[in-house]
């Protein structure tokens, strides 16, 4: 074989594998914002809303679920969407809300600092054609600043496997 044509299948192999990994051929790209914690002293409640974005090539459909801790136990939901498995489409470049409430006591606590609350978000997706892949969320409320922290958020399109 002559160098051309090792130098264009080089090129080709190069080009292939470039445009394989790019990130724009990733798939989705979950990303978890918290946007806002308000309390109402009237009705004891305690409202915290994080936003999950979808900064991938494609739209995607999830299966979420959304709990609410306090000192680490879960909280009983009066809200059917949280707890349980919910769909939520997630398009492109679009904030889609998620909210977890308290109400009562337990509220006041958590916003007082007397007790500590995490939230947390789980969702499972279709990766591509057939992988399922998963994203998960865990925010801290931290009620001096009046917001959620992140304390840990993972997403892994090419670690996607099959389930």
């Amino acid at each position: 074989m002559s160098r051309i044509r090792y130098l264009a299948i080089a090129a080709v192999v190069a080009t292939l594998a470039g445009w394989l990994f790019w990130p724009g051929h990733e798939g989705p790209q979950l990303i978890a914002r918290p946007v806002s914690v308000s309390y109402d002293p009237d009705a004891r409640r305690l409202t915290a809303t994080v936003n999950i974005q979808n900064s991938g090539n494609r739209a995607v459909v999830a299966s979420i679920t959304n709990d609410v801790f306090v000192d680490s136990r879960k909280q009983p939901s009066n809200d059917r969407t949280q707890s349980q498995p919910w769909e939520l489409e997630l398009r492109l470049k679009q904030m889609n809300p998620v909210t977890f409430t308290l109400q009562g006591q337990t509220a006041a606590d958590a916003w007082n600092g007397v007790r500590l609350m995490e939230v947390t978000i789980d969702a499972t997706y279709d990766g591509s054609a057939t992988p399922n892949c998963h994203f998960s969320f865990m925010g801290r409320f931290y009620p001096q600043l009046k917001q959620i922290g992140t304390v840990s958020s993972v997403t892994s399109p090419r670690g996607c496997g099959d389930r």
